[in-house]
């Protein structure tokens, strides 16, 4: 009997030692691609530690990715190879085509379920970036619109009692009252800046009046004679005027502004906490406030949003879903949102206390909300970006730098995004 008992004793404690083992073998992990850097990367990484210890069956595997269509690529030729990720951070416009070749989850029916989340809780404008067929496949995460900012002591010393520009007339007028220039014809201090053209393309665009593409995304019309008015606008404010100042970097027309060198300039929402530490720092009483408005008001929504990669077991999809929840929690966009400068989509997130408190300190943070209702997509198809890069690369020189007329050159990009619409139209069907 003493035998029997010792066996049974060895046979529980082997039964308890491979449940063991089945429970590590049984651990779940949801790996990440994300396209963060410096504190913002910190943020995620922190939020992964955290999340891994409320759920031990759950590892979570951050991966570095180096530029959103950098990225965007990788993730194609892996799902084309059967892997992937199984969450991953996407560019505005590059969500339509990872829906379109069905390697986005449709997200619908987990938020259904979910207790913590409902759609409603989103902006109507932002939810859109990742609503298709009425179907959900993302969630808005660091996204973004520009704003304008301003040296409130330069329009002071003008006369303009700190009245930042609200249209068309008044933003030239005030461009041109604050440039000073010398006896030799050298400007000194510019009264608005241009970059090379991004996304404030779109911007531009829109406030005119004009598109990018149609409505029903079957031809671009970006050489329309809107668009061509609006873009001699800008051009005459550099080279005729030389009211603006223009540099090919996106964070060109910071430099001169902290210096007292220029009045105002248009950037992400996302750069204002940057620029309030700059700004407080060079001693510029700093303004911001939404942009202003031409024929219409009009802002493009930048940066990211997160979408389940249709890959991995449903299991993993489950595990995905619920570290997914997680970060966009309320309490975690908020802290996120007041971290960084960029949005905070849900509305209860800015109704928390964490928000709120931010927004007393950093009132011009609602500037971005203050413009919401004109927010628009950013044309959602994947080779977006290469027209984009003809726009830094091309069309930018031919109208700042060799200060040419620039209708060929636009006329030539605008039939090239046609060329590649019906190509990638013709690889649909």
């Amino acid at each position: 009997m003493m035998i029997r008992c010792r066996n049974w004793w060895l046979v529980a404690v082997l039964i308890a030692l491979l449940c063991i083992g089945t429970g590590v073998q049984a651990k779940t992990t949801v790996e990440a691609w994300m396209y963060l850097t410096g504190a913002n990367a910190d943020f995620m990484s922190d939020l992964a530690a955290e999340f891994e210890k409320q759920n031990p069956d759950i590892d979570i595997e951050l991966v570095w990715m180096t530029g959103y269509y950098a990225a965007f690529d990788k993730l194609l030729v892996a799902l084309a190879g059967g892997a992937g990720p199984n969450l991953a951070l996407i560019e505005q416009s590059l969500a339509y085509a990872l829906v379109k070749g069905k390697g986005a989850v449709d997200l619908t029916p987990y938020i259904e379920a979910d207790p913590t989340m409902t759609m409603s809780d989103f902006d109507p404008v932002l939810r859109q970036t990742v609503t298709f067929d009425g179907r959900m496949y993302g969630i808005p995460y660091n996204v973004s619109t520009p704003v304008f900012y301003y040296n409130k002591d330069i329009l002071q010393m003008a006369g303009l009692t700190d009245q930042p520009p609200k249209d068309r007339d008044s933003f030239y007028q005030i461009a041109k009252r604050t440039t000073v220039t010398q006896g030799d014809g050298a400007v000194t201090r510019y009264g608005f800046w241009l970059t090379a053209w991004r996304w404030l393309f779109e911007a531009w665009v829109g406030r005119a009046g004009g598109q990018i593409i149609n409505n029903d995304m079957t031809k671009f019309v970006f050489d329309s004679p809107k668009v061509q008015e609006i873009l001699q606008f800008a051009q005459d404010m550099v080279v005729t005027d030389r009211i603006a100042g223009y540099s090919s970097g996106a964070t060109g027309a910071h430099s001169p502004f902290y210096n007292n060198k220029l009045t105002m300039f248009e950037y992400t929402t996302a750069g204002l906490r940057g620029i309030e530490t700059n700004s407080a720092s060079y001693g510029i009483n700093l303004g911001v406030t939404t942009l202003p408005c031409f024929e219409q008001c009009y802002v493009p929504i930048g940066g990211a949003n997160l979408m389940m990669i249709n890959s991995g077991s449903q299991a993993v999809k489950d595990a995905t879903w619920k570290f997914l929840s997680y970060v966009v929690s309320p309490d975690n966009l908020a802290a996120f949102s007041t971290l960084t400068g960029y949005m905070a989509p849900r509305r209860s997130a800015r109704a928390t206390t964490t928000f709120r408190e931010y927004i007393r300190m950093h009132p011009f943070a609602m500037e971005t909300y203050n413009q919401i209702d004109f927010a628009h997509a950013r044309p959602q198809l994947p080779f977006w970006n290469t027209i984009q890069t003809d726009l830094i690369n091309v069309l930018s020189p031919s109208m700042y730098v060799r200060k040419e007329n620039f209708r060929p050159v636009l006329y030539d990009l605008n039939n090239k995004a046609n060329a590649l619409l019906k190509e990638w139209m013709d690889q649909q069907q």
